[in-house]
């Protein structure tokens, strides 16, 4: 059967290693969302949180992903894969409260990107997250939105492609076949 060589990123979904990275993003981002209520909160060091912990969200679930996608019947992938979207709600509310922060601090957003600012070349992105703050709701409704979301949508998902991988296919010769 064909896998992935992930012993060097964390090996197993059971591995310390990962349940240790689950539970210290859940910590990272709900520490760095009541730093962003702080008024004194410096912009680019909340920045650089946020981003650290995106790369560990990303990490997390792509490792997830990847173990699943080798044997979709593994109990243990698929807790993985519902372990590390849980863990990435957290990061879901972080985001709304960073949008409404960066939204809060356009002025200063607006400084740090200009030429020759200290965020110049995030000029694009800080763009977009003060584009999107413009169209995101409270963070109750985004909450509960990213709730529905993974209760209903994600979980059908998960469940279409596992179905889909696991079914076979009868020829006339008897055999078998996945598809």
């Amino acid at each position: 059967m064909e896998h992935w060589q992930m012993e060097s990123l964390y090996g197993n979904a059971d591995s310390p290693r990962f349940q240790e990275d689950l539970k210290r993003e859940v910590e990272l981002a709900r520490n760095l969302q009541a730093d962003l209520e702080n008024p004194g909160q410096d912009f680019v060091e909340a920045l650089d949180r946020y981003q650290k912990i995106l790369d560990i969200d990303e990490t997390l679930e792509a490792f997830a992903s990847c173990m699943q996608s080798t044997d979709t019947r593994s109990a243990l992938f698929a807790k993985g894969v519902s372990q590390a979207e849980e863990a990435s709600l957290a990061v879901a509310d972080l985001e709304v409260h960073m949008l409404l922060f960066v939204q809060k601090r356009k002025d200063e957003v607006a400084g740090l990107t200009r030429k020759g600012g200290k965020l110049e070349a995030y000029a694009f992105v800080l763009g977009q997250m003060l584009e999107q703050a413009g169209h995101t709701m409270s963070p109750e409704l985004e909450n509960l939105a990213s709730d529905l979301g993974r209760s209903g949508t994600e979980a059908f998902r998960r469940l279409q492609d596992t179905v889909s991988s696991q079914a076979e296919i009868g020829w006339g010769d008897g055999k078998r076949t996945g598809t």
